[in-house]
């Protein structure tokens, strides 16, 4: 419904004065921001109507960062307000968004980062009370019956290939209180393994859920709606939002759907470890340093990338969207 409206939108003329940034960096609330706008010098500050923030870019106005607000109403609002002012320019951006997420400790570790290849929308469901008499369904969440057409989105293949790339073998931070959390996680198969860089794929969820049968959920519902192609690592809030409100503007001819990456950092795990109850799990992030090491992380391997496709404009580079 969202979505539908925001179609109504009036769409403003770009105006010759519009900033068109060889990429745009997507945050979603400030603690993802604020590295990429101190480090980047992100100072000119260019307010644009209905943002919860104004656009912050460098000087050459390259490089800039968009505040959403967090959930996906709020990611799809501001990407669809932005691109519909007149203000900003993304026909030929690359939009990068790039945020803190949950992950499941049989594919990464807190610190980790992944370079997504997939999104699938997880709220877009029925859901049955678990603690209803007499229900046996695996999961409480199954399929609507009718498809809507935002449940999965599948990025550019050749594009988050190269990111992946040109990032896997990226030295990550690292910090004392994250290795002692892990350390309970011996028992997975990577939830006591340093940071590494992947590439697997996000699952989008305004709820922040928590435990085993959720996280088996997951796993199952990426790989249902990517027909086997997707692997489940990440849970994030935004993603399946923000894309929709990017798909309208495509159609419309403001930005281009092809050029977009998104790269998640695991500041939390999404389920307890042994003798650890959810609750516990959910709250643990204050004492294992999760969140700060995910922000630091995405923005190592973020900024790599981002510096690569801004050097374009000097010839040192090939267009990983072109043949």
């Amino acid at each position: 419904m969202l979505l539908a409206l925001l179609a109504l939108v009036t769409v403003a003329p770009v105006s010759s004065a519009a900033i068109a940034p060889r990429v745009l960096i997507v945050a979603t609330f400030p603690f993802e921001a604020e590295r990429w706008i101190a480090r980047d010098r992100l100072s000119r500050r260019i307010p644009i109507a209905g943002l919860p923030a104004p656009l912050a870019c460098n000087d050459a106005q390259t490089e800039c960062l968009l505040t959403t607000g967090m959930g996906k109403v709020n990611a799809a609002a501001s990407i669809v307000l932005a691109g519909a002012s007149g203000r900003l320019d993304m026909r030929t951006s690359y939009i990068l968004l790039a945020g803190i997420a949950g992950t499941t400790p049989e594919v990464a570790s807190i610190g980790s980062v992944a370079w997504a290849r997939w999104v699938v929308d997880g709220g877009l469901a029925r859901e049955t009370d678990p603690r209803e008499p007499l229900v046996a369904e695996r999961f409480s969440r199954s399929a609507l019956g009718f498809r809507t057409g935002t449940e999965v989105f599948a990025l550019d293949a050749a594009l988050a290939k190269w990111a992946y790339a040109e990032t896997r073998s990226l030295p990550l931070r690292d910090s004392a209180s994250a290795r002692r959390y892990r350390a309970h996680y011996r028992d997975t198969k990577f939830g006591n393994a340093p940071p590494m860089v992947l590439a697997c794929d996000v699952i989008s969820d305004d709820t922040f859920w928590q435990g085993a049968i959720m996280s088996a959920f997951a796993r199952a519902w990426v790989a249902n709606w990517t027909r086997g192609r997707g692997t489940y690592c990440m849970s994030a809030m935004e993603d399946s939002g923000f894309l929709g409100g990017l798909a309208r503007l495509t159609a419309r001819g403001r930005a281009n759907l092809a050029r977009v990456l998104i790269l998640r950092g695991a500041s939390d795990y999404d389920r307890p470890y042994s003798g650890q109850t959810p609750a516990q799990s959910q709250a643990a992030m204050s004492v294992s340093g999760g969140p700060e090491l995910a922000a630091e992380n995405v923005y190592l391997a973020g900024e790599q990338v981002v510096r690569r496709l801004i050097r374009k404009a000097a010839g040192d580079f090939t267009d990983p969207l072109q043949p």
